[in-house]
């Protein structure tokens, strides 16, 4: 059996300067965990390893889908 399907690697973002505590609504937190899932699975899809994504990777990655889908040019 292949260890790396077993093995779950973190993702860390290279160099966080913020960190932020926002209050959240039932519905955001349910959003914002349907995205990680949902990043997860498309990670493990592309790559054929497991990973958990925490929340601000999760949203830093967020932020940069919803960048690129909607053309906002970042300085």
């Amino acid at each position: 059996m292949d260890n790396s399907m077993n093995e779950v690697k973190v993702l860390r973002l290279d160099s966080p300067v913020v960190v932020r505590k926002v209050p959240m609504t039932d519905f955001g937190s349910d959003m914002l965990r349907a995205v990680r899932r949902f990043q997860s699975e498309k990670y493990e899809e592309a790559k054929g390893q497991k990973v958990e994504i925490p929340y601000p990777v999760c949203i830093h990655m967020m932020l940069a889908d919803y960048c690129k889908l909607k053309g906002i040019k970042i300085n």
